[in-house]
């Protein structure tokens, strides 16, 4: 299987006008279809969850007015013009953003390259899901897939809308999205750029090893907001030889943006007091301002 190299920033932002005509000579992959997804994204379970609008999505009220905070932000997708011009800083590297393991892994930087080529991945952990293949990089990616919860196109159960007006087929299979780069026209506009450089830089389905992990650099931990104190120590965790990478896009606020547990207790206790919790964004997908938030 080829995958293709990356991009440098302007090559990038050059080549989008003419996406549509060269989009003939990506390869596409199919899904992979992963244990997790027969048992979690099975349709009584997906039935269930987005019948009830179950997300992790929340409002806020903010001087009496109700705002819409609960949302994922699309700045950070894999293949966004921001993610672009980051890790153009950066040789043979691409950057992405997702789930991986345990809470216990939230606010860490891992890097791993894909089999058969000599470019490398470096992925922060933001959120954390139990529709995640143990041991799979899940990305954040232009209609990658709702998952079990899905505040794409569902009400959230504070009644905040879903973030996009389509129905669920535009956002292609339930666990993996779209299925090519020619089916990304489906998806809603803001997306449709996304989606497709998620099959031409080769950021889909991959079997990756090398698995390390890694200081965050400074530039993708600014985008999201998120960095450890831990990051300054020597690690201690081993390398992990392989693994694969799946996608997602369920449009929910990440886990990584709530920075207090129930109890009170601070959710991510190595944080760096200046970038303490990964930023949240609105309806529109746009990052807004952090306000304090202290845990007791």
């Amino acid at each position: 299987m080829k995958i293709a190299e990356p991009q440098t920033y302007s090559r990038i932002i050059a080549s989008s006008t003419d996406r549509k005509r060269k989009s003939s000579m990506f390869w596409s992959l199919l899904t992979s279809v992963f244990a997790i997804c027969v048992t979690f994204c099975s349709a009584s379970v997906i039935s269930n969850a987005t019948r009830q609008g179950t997300t992790h999505c929340h409002s806020e009220d903010q001087r009496g007015e109700k705002k819409c905070y609960g949302y994922m932000c699309l700045d950070w997708t894999f293949g966004s013009d921001e993610m672009a011009y980051a890790q153009s800083f950066y040789t043979d590297t691409l950057f992405a953003v997702g789930s991986y393991g345990s809470s216990e892994n939230l606010g860490k930087c891992y890097e791993f390259q894909p089999t058969g080529t000599h470019w490398k991945f470096v992925f922060q952990v933001i959120n954390q899901g139990t529709d995640v293949l143990d041991g799979s990089f899940d990305i954040q990616t232009g209609a990658g897939g709702v998952g079990i919860y899905n505040a794409c196109t569902m009400e959230t159960l504070d009644g905040d809308p879903p973030m996009f007006s389509e129905d669920l087929g535009a956002f292609g299979e339930i666990c993996g999205g779209i299925q090519s780069v020619e089916s990304c026209s489906s998806a809603p506009a803001s997306l449709q750029t996304l989606c497709e450089r998620s099959f031409e830089w080769g950021g889909r389905d991959l079997d990756v090893v090398d698995i390390r992990r890694v200081q965050c650099p400074s530039h993708l931990y600014e985008i999201t907001g998120l960095r450890l104190t831990t990051d300054d120590s020597p690690f201690s965790e081993e390398l992990r030889p392989t693994g694969k990478t799946t996608t997602t896009m369920d449009c929910c606020r990440p886990s990584a943006s709530f920075p207090c547990l129930e109890d009170g207790s601070t959710r991510m206790p190595s944080a760096d007091p200046n970038y303490p919790y990964v930023l949240r964004c609105g309806l529109d997908g746009a990052r807004v301002s952090r306000d304090t938030e202290r845990c007791s």
